[in-house]
């Protein structure tokens, strides 16, 4: 929900959770404000809380450098083939606990190691991803009786043409 105030002359949206401003409000050198988002207020108690925030998200390059540093120090030498039965005992644990964050981590984690074993580096994982989520976006899927989703082949014919076009 939001509100508009007017201070002076100066009209101002501003967002409403349970009440209250989102930073906070009652700025003394500025007057009460209330902002959309803390990270448009220059108060230092805004300023702290997007600091804290900062330092406590990782990027995705920073986290998959870290997790190929660590397989590279404690698992020199291990095959490929040893780290995705790993993989595949940590998503058999995250589907016994789907909502567990700290096995969506595991698998992530474990992901990662395999990629960077094999070379990929993490912006090339994100452009890999981003590539096959622009190529499903544009599939059609068909639901199986289990819940699961296959996308539906193209026929061979239609496939030729868009390669023809490409």
């Amino acid at each position: 929900m939001t509100i508009t105030k007017t201070y002076g002359r100066k009209p101002r949206r501003h967002a409403i959770v349970d009440n209250r401003p989102l930073c906070g409000g009652g700025h003394k050198a500025k007057g009460t404000h209330w902002q959309t988002d803390i990270s448009e207020c220059d108060c230092e108690r805004c300023l702290s809380i997007l600091a804290a925030r900062k330092a406590a998200v990782a990027t995705f390059q920073e986290l998959f450098a870290m997790c190929a540093e660590f397989q590279a120090l404690n698992f020199a030498g291990q095959p490929i083939e040893a780290k995705l039965c790993h993989l595949a005992k940590e998503v058999a644990e995250l589907r016994a606990a789907p909502g567990d964050k700290t096995e969506q981590a595991d698998v992530l984690i474990l992901l990662i190691a395999c990629a960077a074993f094999t070379g990929t580096t993490a912006q090339g994982l994100v452009t890999a991803a981003v590539s096959k989520m622009q190529i499903n976006q544009k599939r059609k899927w068909r639901q199986h009786e289990d819940g699961t989703y296959v996308h539906v082949e193209e026929s061979t014919s239609a496939k030729a043409m868009e390669d023809k076009a490409a």
